[in-house]
């Protein structure tokens, strides 16, 4: 089959020199260049030749307003030196691509059958948008028609307002008309209110009622559509300018209520911080003068008494220096007694150290004469120093206590020591814990193939010992019991057993395990020896 057999026969080609975007499902788009065009198809001239039987999708502009967009197949493809040419027949397109299409290759186009109820729209100049509107009637040479103004249905609630005074009143559509002036042909739309704060009047009985006073505008000249355009623009800025008018006044209220505002929230503001100043007393005021003792008493004098004008202190704070010294002698010589009498173990060394506390007590008594003469006016005598001091132990029971004394010191001081249980030396190796009731008297070790074991009779552990295998990663199991004989502490190791050693400090039982470095080399040590053998 040639390539004018595939051609559609009859079909109307018109030259086209355009350029043809070309896209399809099977590759990326192309531009070809158009040799002619038909209602079935085009012809592309192209250096991409597609594949015969290949959906393809062609768009290309015939003129202004004239752009196609249609579906095709290539139904024919020639290749030559540098690409080819490829036929295309149109296999789907829409409406406006088939009217474009006919006006690029001269056909006249096909009138739609106009039908009653359909929709169309109405381009008119000085409108945003078309208007939408629905056919009416149609005819050969005219068609009518109409839009639904939902906005303007009769028995529609709305309010009537004056554009003068402001003032509104209720009221519901009751009629609505078109009116055509006849001398400018300018439809008006005419629309009856009827007011719903007023009662109906009987049928065919109509009261006479006073139209709105809305300023009337007089009518345009006949023929004279400028006047009209300038009517039409004068009622327009009237309208802004009564808006702006208002928006004035109302600006105004707003600005002196948020001056008002601003003054009430500052003298709010201002009272608080006067508040906040004020100190607020919930308590009776604080008595006048300082508090001060006389003797046991505790008495309150009047304002400037703890100081008077000569610079001399007051009889309190005489007392009470007076009181300090004679208690720090009398401290002073029952130290110096004590240590006299717990150093002498003879009789000679008491009688000195009675006779040294005699003097210390005498010249403590011996204090200023003014001191005394104050004590003696401000409070009772103080009692005599000799009263402070027991009566004085015979030497034997002296020399008993003293023996009590230092036998008791010595056995305090005597420490237990327990011997240690392990199984090698440890150098600065990990050092558990665990806490006894008591002090440790003795040990009770045994090794174990995989750790070790130790009693500790007559102690129970007041710690549990599992959370220190997390102290030691070769811990596998670390546990102690009590019972009535004693403590006993169970250690298991995972790989090996390590150096350890096991002491006891007071209440404590220090566990003390080689480290890491220590177990491989004993290891080592142990592997070496046996392959040795």
């Amino acid at each position: 089959m040639t390539t004018e057999d595939r051609r559609a026969p009859g079909a109307t080609r018109m030259p086209f020199e355009g350029l043809v975007e070309v896209g399809g499902a099977l590759g990326p788009s192309f531009e070809a260049q158009a040799v002619n065009v038909s209602e079935d198809g085009i012809h592309l001239r192209t250096a991409y030749l597609p594949e015969q039987g290949q959906p393809l999708t062609c768009r290309f502009d015939g003129g202004p307003g004239q752009s196609v967009l249609a579906s095709g197949e290539v139904v024919w493809a020639a290749g030559a030196d540098k690409g080819g040419e490829f036929g295309v027949r149109f296999t789907d397109m829409d409406q406006e691509s088939v009217d474009s299409l006919k006006k690029i290759i001269g056909v006249p186009g096909v009138e739609h059958a106009v039908v009653s109820g359909s929709k169309v729209r109405l381009h008119i100049d000085g409108l945003a948008s078309p208007m939408r509107a629905k056919i009416k009637d149609a005819r050969a040479t005219a068609v009518t028609v109409g839009s639904d103004l939902g906005f303007l249905q009769v028995g529609r609630q709305l309010e009537l307002e004056d554009a003068q005074s402001g003032a509104k009143r209720p009221a519901r559509i009751d009629r609505v008309d078109v009116a055509v002036d006849p001398t400018s042909n300018v439809p008006q739309l005419v629309v009856t209110l009827r007011y719903a704060d007023v009662a109906e009047s009987p049928a065919g009985v109509e009261s006479p009622v006073a139209a709105p006073a809305f300023a009337a505008v007089p009518p345009s000249p006949p023929g004279d559509d400028l006047a009209s355009a300038e009517e039409a623009s004068r009622r327009m800025k009237g309208a802004v300018a009564h808006t702006i008018s208002q928006m004035g006044p109302a600006l105004g209220r707003m600005a002196e209520r948020a001056k008002t505002m601003a003054v009430l929230l500052a003298k709010r503001r201002s009272e608080r911080k006067d508040e906040a100043s004020m100190a607020r007393r919930t308590t009776a005021p604080p008595p006048n003068g300082g508090l001060y003792t006389s003797g046991r008493r505790v008495l309150r004098g009047n304002e400037g008494s703890p100081s008077s004008p000569d610079g001399v202190l007051p009889a309190p704070f005489r007392t009470h220096k007076a009181k300090a010294v004679v208690a720090g002698a009398v401290m002073v010589t029952a130290i110096a007694g004590a240590l006299a009498l717990k150093k002498s173990h003879n009789a000679d060394a008491l009688a000195q150290a009675q006779a040294a506390a005699a003097a210390s007590a005498a010249a403590a008594v011996a204090a200023p004469e003014a001191t005394a003469s104050a004590l003696a006016a401000a409070s009772p005598p103080p009692a005599p120093p000799s009263a402070a001091l027991a009566p004085a132990p015979s030497p034997e029971t002296l020399a008993a206590a003293d023996e009590t004394s230092d036998t008791a010191t010595k056995s305090h001081k005597k420490h237990v020591r327990v011997p240690p249980f392990g199984n090698g030396p440890v150098h600065h190796g990990n050092v558990l814990r665990l806490k006894m009731d008591g002090a440790i008297e003795s040990l009770e070790g045994a090794q174990q193939p995989t750790g070790f074991t130790v009693k500790l009779p007559g102690r129970r552990s007041l710690e549990a010992a599992a959370p220190l295998a997390a102290r030691d990663t070769r811990i596998a199991a670390i546990k102690v019991s009590n019972d009535s004989a004693g403590a006993e502490l169970s250690v298991t190791f995972k790989d090996g057993v390590p150096n350890y050693q096991v002491s006891a400090r007071g209440d404590a039982l220090v566990i003390s395990l080689a480290p890491v470095g220590d177990l491989d080399e004993k290891v080592a040590k142990s592997s070496k020896h046996k392959h040795a053998r």
